[in-house]
C-alpha cells in the first residue's frame, strides 16, 4: 500500500512538472520501486533526481529526455548501469553513489559530455578502458569500490581535476595519473 501512495505521489509530481513545464524534477525518497513511464512527457526536463529509492532498473523512456543534463541515481539498488542513461547524450553529471554496482560497461562511452561522475560506495573492482574516452570529465569519485588498478587509459582523462581513489584495493601509484595535468584534488 505504501508503495502505491509513493507512486501517486511520483505521478503527481510528475503531472505538476509537466503542467509547469519544469527544467528539474525530484522523485527522491519515495521507496519507489518503479518510475511512472509519464516522465518521458517532461521533455524540458533538465535535471531529476531519484535518490534514496529502491530502484534497480529504469524504464527505457528515461533515455527519451534528450535535453537532461543532470542525473541522480544515488541511494539505490543498481547492479548494472541502466541502459537507458546511454542514451542521455546531454548529460553532464551522473550519482551512481551507494548502489551495488559491480562494473561499469563499455557503453559509458557514449556519455561525452559527462563532466562529473560520482560512484563512491558500490562494489566496482575494474574500470573499462572506455572511461578514457570521457575527455570532458572533470570529477571521477570512486572512494570506497573494490578496485585493484586503473586501466592506462585513465591518462586520456586530460580534464580531470578530482580524482577520488580512496578505500579501495589500490596497492600500486598508477603512474598514467602523472600526465593528468590539470588534477589538482587527488585522494587515494
Amino acid at each position: 500500500m505504501r508503495q502505491g501512495k509513493n507512486y501517486q505521489e511520483a505521478f503527481r509530481r510528475i503531472e505538476d512538472a509537466e503542467t509547469q513545464k519544469a527544467q528539474v524534477l525530484d522523485l527522491s525518497f519515495l521507496n519507489l520501486r518503479v518510475i511512472p513511464h509519464k516522465i518521458v512527457k517532461l521533455s524540458n526536463l533538465k535535471k531529476l533526481w531519484l535518490r534514496d529509492n529502491n530502484l534497480s532498473t529504469l524504464p527505457p523512456v528515461i533515455g527519451k529526455l534528450i535535453n537532461l543534463t543532470a542525473l541522480s541515481l544515488r541511494d539505490n539498488q543498481f547492479e548494472t548501469m541502466p541502459s537507458a542513461i546511454f542514451q542521455l547524450s546531454n548529460l553532464e553529471v551522473l550519482t551512481l553513489e551507494n548502489n551495488q554496482l559491480t562494473s561499469l560497461p563499455v557503453e559509458i562511452r557514449k556519455l561525452k559530455k559527462l563532466r562529473e561522475f560520482y560512484l563512491p560506495r558500490n562494489h566496482i573492482d575494474s574500470l573499462p578502458p572506455q572511461i578514457g574516452e570521457l575527455s570532458n570529465l572533470t570529477k571521477l569519485h570512486l572512494i570506497g569500490n573494490q578496485l585493484k588498478s586503473l586501466p592506462p587509459e585513465i591518462e586520456k582523462l586530460s580534464n580531470l581535476i578530482e580524482l577520488y581513489l580512496e578505500s579501495n584495493d589500490i596497492k600500486l601509484f598508477p603512474l598514467e595519473i602523472t600526465k593528468l595535468k590539470k588534477l589538482t584534488e587527488l585522494y587515494m
